[in-house]
């Protein structure tokens, strides 16, 4: 997976986040770092109107909390 795209870094975690499968996942938390994942998901996921969707942003809230 490379993020030479003209994405942005929350589009690309929405969309792994989404959409992709768990080896997706671990890709984007060794490109980007956990911490740098797990702030854009918290700023992106705790906006009133938010593209995740509620069971992906439950999981990867707990997920995120725990081990980033």
């Amino acid at each position: 997976m490379a993020l030479d795209t003209n994405l942005s870094p929350r589009s690309i975690v929405e969309g792994v986040l989404n959409y992709g499968d768990w080896e997706d996942v671990q890709k984007l938390l060794k490109l980007l770092g956990r911490k740098k994942v797990a702030r854009i998901f918290f700023q992106g996921s705790q906006k009133k109107r938010s593209n995740y969707n509620p069971k992906i942003k439950h999981f990867f809230k707990l997920y995120l909390k725990k081990y980033a």
